[in-house]
């Protein structure tokens, strides 16, 4: 069997495996499980179940005795079967788990027989005939197999040691950059000690130029030792300081064209998005519903994505152009070609190489899954690596090339080598220069139209919606399309001409002086530019064109784009693009436009990484994609960056040196910053008082490190305290301090703990980033003050400090104006309740003083009598049924100003007398509740203040803090009473109406009952609360910014549906979802008051839903049963808290999974009117025992189960899907016995 390749072995290993299910067997049972299943959403296109990969190639089968039997490991195989859904073709692609000494490379047919012969053995079932029936369907079925990661080949080990000489070379051209600037300092320091000058590093700073490259030291008298200084050359090729400040550097030098650096940018991510969306075509466990989202005019923009690559394309051809014509015109044309055609390709070529080597040797030992390409995808590039080297890939058909999507390179190497064709004749014979254009342009026309009617081929993937009914044949005349028209140059080249051709007018304009486009024109051509690269983009959509108009098509659309893009780049160098020139100049695009090459050398790399290694399938929406998107956008320029540090920048950037002093402070520091910084260094000796206070207030290491105290916080109103006054008219002085905490990434084992110090810097500096520039700064200053050797101290700290980060605080800043506004508010509002009081207690002495005027009658009026015969159940209003008499206008606004009287309102809050029909011990549970939310807070808020974190543990690790650790039910309480109360309230009413209720008053009550004082406390939040305070542990400004941006969110009351991280007042998610179960409210009360059946049966369905979901997000997203057994977590930190905030995110301030405890508190509700409309006798002392037994166990458990558990996923599953309903059930029954009367001591309390 399995394809006439089986061995004896695979037959009985086979046999054996099947044999140890009946009895089970640990190891068959695990080999069966994992095999693919058929999943949900099939309907849906779901035809890929790739079971479980891991569990396969855990499996180990031990060998039985002497019998010869077991010793074999799993071996995960997918199984190709075509299956036909109407005139659709969607292969079923499931998993098998087979011995490893099987080797199935062709059908499915012999492994489908042999998997019958064994069961029609084993079970009880007649399976004969049942091979003829599947004969039909597996007759194209395919198997290929995936074993066990191997080692690491020859090819692989080689390349990493390459890669690491690089990287060590990289490490020592760094480190004689910096040995050499502190030999310097340190010469500079002699000298001026013998002659009595100070150095001014300010100075230095000032005479270096940052569009050239500083050679620190070149010329100083300070000397390498000789071998160093012979070698220096070649290493400072590969100094990260140098390459990095090029590649980093916002600054456009004179003549550069910073519209281009944008275009280039945007161009890159069009094509990462692009590659994504493809990637995830291949993932998705939803293809059929994919058709939705992708018959979408917007989508265009990446179903015909292909013009992204066009883009490049023109930029190419016109910076080729543009730098010829602009060298040409100072040298009369002479251009030293040799050099031009070398140049070029040292310039692209090593770090292709690289990629390559990596993509080939390392990238198939990075991951694994049951996506993982196939082996045959980096064997094209260890048999036809040399056609990539010579650029002619392009040539070859796709699935036999290195790298797919290199084809682009050749396509631009192609077009540069023929491109002095057009560069010559233009510059000296104008008129020929045009007839070839002219003449190219139509090459490229005639093999597009020629080619796409002689091999019928489509127009890309615009209009794929209108062959999906028959992808079998559509996709083949797509591939097609690649191989004979995308990646040939023959029919690319016009988009490099009109590069070639813009450059030239550009260049053309200049040279004459001429005038700016008049305003006509420049309409004219945004209109016709726009229109033209639009129809391109979207001409596609819902259109099936016939045979002539796809060649047409094909012919015209990449030049019209092309045309348009040209326009576009001619607008923005003549200086008149206005707001698109402004947008793509954007001084951040340039360093990412730098790294663009390599970004898209490796990305492709990135997504099959990551794509390849892939466990379960992906939901195919826009959301999904886009977060995807931009985490590879992300990986890919963070991998491009270290590729042009080490590989890519030292062959551009040969002899090169970073100007290494003080380019620091996240490459934002001023030359005032640098300026202040060294004076403030030079004024401890002789000491001066502000900057000695200045390094006092810095953070040190203190007393506990080893009980986990890495925060030292220094001293931050003694930093910000500091003033330097003005040194005379030298413009040194004159500066505040400025109070900056470092976060630096530690590792103790396998837990993470940050270590935060703090430093005092000037004011003039402002810091955002990374430390490592500040470190280097100050490093190199002290080098010129300390007598202290500090060389070679960046190093050691670099591998520390690489991810630290800084961030500032100075002093506190005026009061903005949305704080303004709010104080006035609010001071308005305290002004009323002011008036209110005074107008009751006018009213009351105005009482007083007529009442003494009767005082023969002998009575007595006590404003404690008034008080004792008002109601403490509504507002009572002093002196109001009294005939004593305010002034007419202040009568006349007293119910106004009534409302906000502070005696009336505080009346209310504080009586404690219980009115006829309240539930007091509601009360109670209401403030135990909060009792129990504060102080959760209140350990969770200390967590990060604390200094002997480690030694927290000793406190954790008991049983009683279960109270705190798992204190999420404390806001189940307040659900279930929310609900009882509502539900209460309801059948109250309802049994005197008839269930007649106003129900845009049930609703409108509630959201103007909540919302007046949440706005409020809102508005103080975000614009108040950042001026109560200050402080080295004083929230970010980020922390209110949210609601500045996302308040709307909290007033519609949705915002648990947001991130945490982006929710205005993040404790608030507690409100949308009271709010949003109070509006669902009445479907279930109607239906309990008047048919209870069906009310039971949506109390019984919205109790599954939340269970399902619990379960389901639990387990789909191995999620954390919350905080309660974090100690069993304790090694392994790192992981625990992101694994924390998705718990959080997911599923904690959810709507439908926190729901049950206000389904219980209704419920309670009720029965507990229920019992009173029918006059239930009370409960016996048996039934009352039995409750509380079971509640109290009930909640305990919940509570207090998690302490020393380690859950598995499925435990972890249903104890999430079942602790609130549990905990709640007990809370219920508290409020049950006690709104009865039958609460004992519970009630009294």
């Amino acid at each position: 069997m399995l394809s006439q390749t089986t061995s004896d072995k695979c037959v009985q290993d086979i046999q054996y495996a099947f044999k140890r299910l009946l009895p089970p067997s640990d190891w068959s049972m695990k080999m069966v499980d994992s095999f693919g299943k058929p999943e949900s959403g099939i309907l849906l296109g779901n035809f890929k179940w790739l079971g479980e990969y891991d569990e396969c190639l855990k499996i180990y089968a031990p060998p039985k005795g002497k019998t010869g039997l077991g010793d074999f490991h799993g071996k995960y195989c997918t199984v190709q079967i075509p299956l036909k859904l109407g005139s659709m073709a969607l292969p079923l692609s499931t998993a098998v788990c087979l011995p490893d000494s099987c080797n199935p490379n062709a059908t499915f047919n012999g492994l489908f027989n042999s998997l019958q012969t064994n069961l029609t053995g084993m079970t009880q079932f007649n399976l004969a005939g049942m091979d003829e029936k599947m004969e039909s369907i597996l007759s194209n079925a395919t198997i290929s197999c995936k074993s066990k990661p191997k080692e690491l080949t020859t090819g692989a080990i080689v390349v990493i040691t390459f890669l690491s000489v690089i990287t060590f070379l990289a490490v020592i051209g760094s480190s004689i950059t910096v040995l050499e600037h502190y030999l310097k300092r340190e010469t500079a320091t002699g000298c001026n000690a013998a002659t009595g000058e100070k150095s001014s590093l300010n100075g230095d700073v000032e005479t270096a130029s940052h569009d050239d490259v500083s050679l620190i030291g070149a010329k100083s008298d300070a000397r390498l030792p000789t071998w160093l200084e012979k070698s220096k050359p070649f290493f400072n090729c590969f100094c990260i300081f140098t390459n990095g400040e090029k590649i980093l550097n916002t600054a456009s030098a004179e003549g550069q064209l910073p519209c281009l650096h944008g275009i280039r940018f945007l161009s890159m991510t069009w094509v990462i998005v692009c590659h994504c969306y493809m990637s995830v075509a291949n993932a998705v466990k939803n293809p059929l519903e994919a058709i939705d989202y992708v018959d979408n005019w917007t989508f265009q923009i990446i179903m015909n994505g292909f013009f992204s690559v066009d883009s490049f394309f023109v930029l190419s051809g016109f910076l080729v152009g543009y730098l010829y014509f602009q060298h040409a015109s100072k040298t009369n044309g002479k251009i030293p070609w040799l050099y031009f055609y070398i140049h070029r390709y040292i310039r692209l070529t090593p770090v292709y190489v690289i990629v390559m080597l990596f993509f080939t040797f390392i990238s198939p030992f990075m991951g694994s899954g049951p996506l993982w390409p196939e082996y045959t995808v980096v064997q094209a590039c260890k048999d036809y690596w040399w056609w990539n080297l010579l650029y002619i890939n392009n040539f070859q058909n796709m699935s036999d090339e290195c790298m797919g999507w290199s084809w682009y390179l050749a396509n631009d190497m192609q077009f540069y080598i023929i491109s002095p064709l057009f560069l010559i004749t233009l510059y000296r014979w104008p008129k020929i220069g045009y007839s070839l254009l002219g003449l190219f342009f139509c090459i490229s026309f005639t093999a597009n139209f020629a080619i796409t009617y002689e091999y019928n081929l489509v127009a890309g993937m615009g209009n794929i919606l209108e062959y999906y009914q028959d992808l079998q044949t559509y996709l083949p005349r797509m591939m097609d399309f690649f191989n004979k028209v995308y990646i040939k140059p023959y029919t690319r080249v016009g988009a490099y001409l009109v590069g070639l051709l813009v450059a030239y007018i550009v260049c053309k304009r200049k040279q004459n002086n001429s005038p700016k486009l008049n305003t006509i024109t420049l309409w004219v051509g945004w209109t016709l530019a726009s229109g033209v690269a639009l129809a391109c983009q979207f001409g596609l959509y819902h259109h099936k064109l016939s045979l002539v108009a796809t060649s047409f098509y094909n012919a015209l659309s990449r030049i019209g784009f092309s045309l348009g893009l040209g326009w576009v780049i001619f607008v923005c160098v003549i200086g008149q693009g206005d707001a698109v020139n402004s947008i793509l100049s954007w001084k951040a695009l340039i360093p990412l436009s730098r790294l663009t090459y390599c970004a898209y050398l490796v990305h492709p790399v990135v997504q099959t990484i990551y794509f390849g290694s892939i466990r379960q399938l992906i939901e195919f929406n826009h959301i999904n994609v886009i977060m995807l998107y931009f985490g590879t956008l992300f990986i890919s320029y963070a991998a491009a960056l270290v590729t042009s540090l080490l590989f890519e920048s030292p062959d551009f950037l040969p002899n090169a040196i970073q100007p290494i002093l003080l380019e620091m402070l996240s490459q934002t520091a001023s030359d005032k910053c640098v300026q202040d910084i060294q004076y403030a260094f030079q004024s401890l000796w002789p000491p001066s008082n502000w900057a000695m206070k200045m390094v006092d207030s810095y953070g040190k290491p203190e007393s506990g490190i080893l009980l986990g105290n890495f925060k030292w916080l220094g001293e931050y109103d003694e930093c910000l305290k500091v003033y330097a006054p003005p040194k005379g008219k030298t413009g040194l002085g004159d500066f505040h301090g400025k109070y900056c905490a470092l976060e630096i990434p530690l590792k103790l084992g396998k837990t993470a703990l940050p270590l935060s110090t703090a430093v005092c810097l000037p004011d003039s500096c402002n810091p955002n980033r990374t430390i490592n520039g500040l470190f280097n700064g100050l490093e190199s200053i002290l080098t010129g003050i300390i007598p202290y050797n500090l060389t070679g101290i960046d190093v050691i700290m670099e591998s520390i400090v690489g991810n630290a980060t800084i961030s500032c605080q100075s002093k506190p800043k005026g009061l903005t104006a949305s704080a303004i506004v709010v104080i006035t508010l609010l001071s308005i509002i305290i002004s009323i309740a002011v008036i209110g009081s005074s107008i009751t207690v006018l009213e009351y002495y105005l009482k007083r003083e007529r009442t003494q005027n009767v005082a023969n009658t002998g009575d007595k009026i006590s404003l404690n009598g008034d008080v004792e015969t008002a109601s403490h159940d509504r507002v009572s209003e002093l002196g109001s049924n009294s005939e004593v008499r305010l002034p007419v206008w202040l009568e006349k606004y007293k119910p106004f100003f009534n409302c906000f009287c502070i005696l009336t309102n505080g009346e209310k809050l504080l009586n404690t007398d219980s009115a006829e029909g309240q539930l007091p011990c509601l009360h109670g549970l209401r403030f135990l509740s909060m009792v129990w939310v504060i102080v959760c807070h209140s350990y969770l808020a200390s967590a990060s203040y604390i200094s002997n974190s480690l030694g927290a543990i000793d406190y954790i690790d008991n049983w009683t803090f279960q109270v705190i650790l798992n204190g999420f039910f404390c806001v189940d309480s307040f659900f279930v009473l929310s609900g009882f109360l509502v539900g209460y309230v309801y059948f109250q009413h309802a049994a005197k109406t008839d269930g007649k209720i106003p129900w845009l008053y049930f609703y409108a009550h509630r959201y103007i009952r909540l919302t007046p004082v949440y706005v409020i406390v809102m508005l103080f939040f975000a614009t108040i609360s950042p001026f109560l305070g200050s402080g080295p542990l004083w929230p970010e400004e980020t922390v209110v910014q949210a609601c500045k941006d996302y308040w709307w969110w909290n007033l519609l009351y949705i915002n648990n549906f947001q991130p945490q991280t982006e929710e205005c007042m993040p404790w608030s998610w507690y409100l949308a979802n009271d709010m949003q179960f109070y509006i669902i409210s009445p479907l279930l009360l109607i239906t309990l008051y008047r048919w209870p059946k069906i009310g039971y049966s949506f109390l019984g369905l919205f109790f599954g839903i939340s269970f399902t979901t619990n379960f389901a997000l639990t387990y789909v997203y191995n999620l954390l049963p919350g905080m309660g057994n974090m100690m069993e977590y304790a090694d392994d930190l790192e992981n625990y808290y992101p694994r924390v905030l998705d718990f959080s995110t997911i599923i904690y301030i959810k709507p439908y999974t926190r729901i049950c405890a206000y389904l219980v508190g209704l419920l309670i509700a009720y029965i507990v009117c229920k019992r009173k409309e029918n006059n239930s006798p009370k409960l016996n002392t048996i039934t009352l025992w039995t409750g509380w037994a079971l509640a109290s166990g009930v909640a305990l458990t919940c509570q207090f189960v998690l302490y020393h558990q380690k859950l598995s996923l499925v435990e972890t599953a249903f104890y999430n899907a079942l602790s609130r309903i549990g905990f709640s059930l007990g809370v219920g029954w508290v409020i049950f016995v006690c709104v009865i009367g039958q609460g004992g001591r519970c009630l009294i309390v």
